[in-house]
């Protein structure tokens, strides 16, 4: 069911991705809106091969969330991609009223939605919290009802004033996915560096949204896992290179660069929520930039 790069174990967490979307999906200048195209095309021909398909000119990416388990009863999901019959348009076509099998996904690994102990969503875009209810006799109803629900709170309590970022799909998405959550107490607001499990706290990065969070957990190595440091290998070669969905563009690039700086020297595993190929990797430092180290799941702690 999924491919191979997808497992990985860090510390005393197993880490399972869960794709709603993997493959082709987008242009480059459509993801990069504000690069030039001559030195786009220089980034790609740098990047893994398996996340650019240079025959359609389509970069690859993914759509996943994050399922980490442990021995003492954590079942947790980090992001919960667009979720199922969810008005998206205009922006978001493709994902738009869906009805795909990302729920069997969860399934096939053993876990039912009232299984579920924890949802970190990262931020609250569109793509990060779509499952976190779903459509039960025409309400939108918790989709894991015994789940605490932890979001950055700066967002939390911006989208309940109606300060998020205005954006017509984004909107619907805090009325059907967000919304639905707080309303049921499933919901708890959380400020940067706090522990959210043993071995496990969330660290800001702000730019690309408000008040993003990225889990952390420790290991040997540790990881930062979920959210949208990055959205593609390429922003490792050149981290000024923003994604049209970045809603403060020089402070997001500047975080991508600090994200990744630490990473680097610290020997952190990186497994963004968009990453297709490789899901998850290491980052090493080149001139004037990063590039990504392939982990092989031999090289992984059993």
């Amino acid at each position: 069911m999924f491919e191979k790069n997808n497992t990985l174990r860090v510390g005393r967490y197993r880490l399972e991705a869960i794709p709603e979307f993997e493959g082709a999906r987008m242009p480059p200048a459509a993801m990069f809106t504000k690069a030039s195209p001559a030195h786009l095309d220089n980034l790609l021909e740098r990047v893994p091969s398996d996340s650019y398909d240079r025959d359609r000119k389509v970069l690859c990416t993914s759509v996943h969330s994050w399922l980490v388990r442990d021995d003492n009863g954590i079942v947790m999901l980090i992001d919960t991609c667009f979720g199922n019959l969810k008005n998206r348009m205009p922006s978001h076509p493709m994902f738009h009223m869906q009805s795909n099998d990302w729920l069997a996904k969860l399934g096939a690994l053993g876990v039912e939605p009232q299984d579920v102990t924890h949802v970190i969503n990262t931020h609250l875009h569109l793509d990060h919290v779509g499952w976190n209810t779903r459509l039960v006799d025409g309400v939108w109803t918790p989709t894991f009802p015994h789940a605490r629900h932890i979001m950055p709170r700066l967002e939390a309590e911006l989208a309940l004033s109606g300060g998020l970022m205005r954006h017509e799909a984004n909107e619907r998405s805090i009325a059907d996915s967000v919304r639905p959550v707080i309303d049921a107490g499933l919901a708890d607001f959380v400020d940067p560096h706090v522990t959210i499990a043993a071995d496990m706290k969330l660290v800001p990065c702000y730019g690309h949204s408000q008040g993003m969070l990225l889990v952390e957990i420790a290991g040997e190595p540790g990881a930062i896992v979920g959210g949208d440091p990055l959205h593609h290998p390429l922003q490792m070669l050149d981290p000024d290179v923003n994604t049209g969905f970045c809603e403060q563009p020089e402070q997001a690039a500047s975080s991508r660069r600090k994200f990744l700086a630490r990473c680097a020297d610290e020997g952190l595993i990186i497994a963004p929520t968009h990453f297709y190929a490789p899901r998850f990797s290491q980052v090493k430092r080149i001139e004037r930039g990063f590039d990504l180290t392939r982990i092989s799941q031999a090289a992984m702690p059993a």
